[in-house]
């Protein structure tokens, strides 16, 4: 399996209102890396990170990640549980997340007007 890696910049609004940026990918979620802008362009606090896979048409999309008060750099693994034949959740098991022509959508809620943040999506093929 090799590991690929994208960096994407995600603008935040003021207030609730989001921005959006979607990543199409396949292959595994590995890891999502948050690196902090300095100098007066990194987000308010309180901004929130939202992650979300969005899957093709008639069909909702799933969370993958929310974050909350984006006030330091940060790295999450996000996995999903993983299920025995009857449907139920193995508590103790967790799978990465497989992509196969998913999107994933990024949105900055309440990250301030005019500013930006950088993330590292790391993904395995």
């Amino acid at each position: 399996m090799s590991v690929t890696w994208t960096e994407i910049e995600v603008a935040g609004l003021a207030s609730a209102t989001s921005t959006e940026v979607e990543l199409e990918r396949r292959g595994y979620l590995d890891t999502i890396i948050y690196e902090r802008a300095t100098g007066g362009s990194e987000y308010d606090s309180g901004a929130t990170l939202t992650v979300e896979a969005v899957l093709p048409t008639g069909f909702t999309a799933q969370p993958v990640l929310t974050a909350v008060s984006l006030n330091a750099s940060a790295s999450w693994r996000p996995r999903t549980p993983a299920h025995v034949a009857a449907g139920t959740a193995v508590t103790d098991s967790t799978e990465m997340i497989a992509l196969c022509n998913f999107q994933l959508r990024f949105s900055v809620t309440n990250g301030g007007a005019g500013k930006t943040g950088k993330f590292l999506v790391i993904y395995r093929r």
